[in-house]
């Protein structure tokens, strides 16, 4: 093996990272500590990471394992209005013009069993990232696991441990930003909310209950299975989130009957790390950047820094770029983060929301691109990667 790269984070960005290393001939160390964030419950994988999901040699095995979907709607409970949207109109212009429907556990089952056809990697379960420390020539990660304190040496090391994540404090890495005074849940349920008129990605907006508004952003799931997610004031007491779940299931399924399986919580940041590389160290995904969980451009983002930071490794470790590439991955991730990812997470997260100056300037853009096939490409379009800086500009 030409080198050896330890990724710490066993959810998809962490596993695309390593799956794209190793089938370029790189040894992989995948570390999955037990305080990974695994909160954020994406279900659903936009029609602009599927190409390179193929090019992982990946998708067949998840559209197999989940669906795929291309109808969204825009639903108004006061009025019973819908706007429609269909990725189709897309075909022209995508190679896959639908989004993925599967659990990100489901993703991350697929992405491990193609990771483990590869004999130069492997995949370790751990208690706790303890410390790291780099030099010149490599990087060292001690982790505390039921086996007792573990050390692993590689020339790189990569941080995809989600928001909490452990890699970017141990390296002091400030997270710049803000957190909204409400929390994100998302709770799966069993129920046929199509007979509802649910799409399978639907933005319910709902009507006025006492002091509630019930807005919810509903997705299939599976076979009659469904993910509800919307956002909360955090002063709501945490022991009755289980009652305002089901209440909020019951309005948005409009006594459709569904059962509650599961649910969970998170805090919702908009926040970058202050820098994606420190020497040997590099961050991706939830590690490095995080918006509201609820609309999924976060998630995009990162994906796509899963892809172009394996480009670049790929170009340093083969000798067909010098390490400014991943200066290059570090400032263009960040910037596409700030100026693209972060503004479009949060003009979606105003199609939720209780202010109605926003609400209806959102939904006024959505009718009108809605009317006009034109219009309505123009802004699916929108919605997928920027493509940024290109990482790899150098060869030797």
């Amino acid at each position: 093996m030409s080198a050896h790269v330890v990724i710490v984070g066993a959810q998809p960005v962490g596993l695309c990272t390593a799956l794209a290393l190793a089938k370029a001939g790189i040894e992989v160390t995948v570390i999955d500590p037990a305080d990974d964030d695994t909160s954020s419950c994406q279900y659903v994988h936009s029609w602009c990471v599927l190409p390179e999901l193929a090019r992982l040699g990946v998708l067949a095995d998840a559209r197999a394992a989940g669906a795929a979907e291309s109808q969204v709607r825009i639903h108004l409970a006061d009025t019973g209005e819908n706007i429609d949207f269909d990725l189709d109109v897309l075909r022209d212009d995508v190679e896959f013009p639908f989004n993925l429907h599967l659990g990100e556990d489901g993703l991350s089952s697929v992405l491990i069993k193609h990771l483990s056809e590869y004999r130069h990697t492997r995949l370790v379960r751990a208690e706790r990232i303890a410390s790291i420390t780099q030099d010149q020539r490599g990087v060292v990660v001690d982790i505390d696991s039921r086996v007792g304190r573990q050390t692993f040496r590689g020339d790189w090391l990569v941080g995809a441990d989600g928001t909490r994540s452990a890699v970017r404090r141990l390296l002091g890495v400030g997270f710049r930003g803000f957190t909204w005074r409400e929390r994100s849940v998302t709770a799966l349920v069993r129920g046929d909310l199509g007979a509802a008129g649910c799409h399978a990605t639907t933005f319910y907006l709902g009507n006025h209950h006492g002091d509630d508004r019930t807005s919810a952003l509903l997705q299939r799931s599976g076979p009659g299975e469904w993910v509800c997610a919307y956002s909360e004031p955090i002063v709501r007491p945490e022991e009755s989130i289980g009652t305002r779940v089901d209440n909020t299931i019951r309005r948005v399924s409009e006594n459709i009957p569904v059962t509650t399986l599961g649910w969970r919580t998170a805090r919702m940041h908009r926040r970058t790390a202050d820098t994606y590389r420190v020497g040997r160290v590099l961050l991706a995904g939830a590690a490095a950047h995080v918006t509201t969980r609820i609309t999924g451009h976060s998630s995009i983002t990162g994906f796509f820094d899963a892809f172009r930071l394996a480009e670049a490794l790929q170009a340093v470790i083969h000798d067909a770029a010098d390490t400014t590439v991943l200066d290059n991955y570090a400032e263009s991730r960040r910037r596409v983060f700030i100026d693209d990812a972060a503004p479009l997470s949060t003009g979606r997260k105003l199609l939720l929301s209780d202010d109605p100056r926003h609400l209806g300037d959102e939904l006024d853009r959505y009718r009108s691109a809605s009317l006009s096939r034109s219009e309505q490409r123009e802004l699916l379009l929108a919605g997928g990667e920027p493509a940024g800086i290109p990482t790899v500009f150098s060869r030797r």
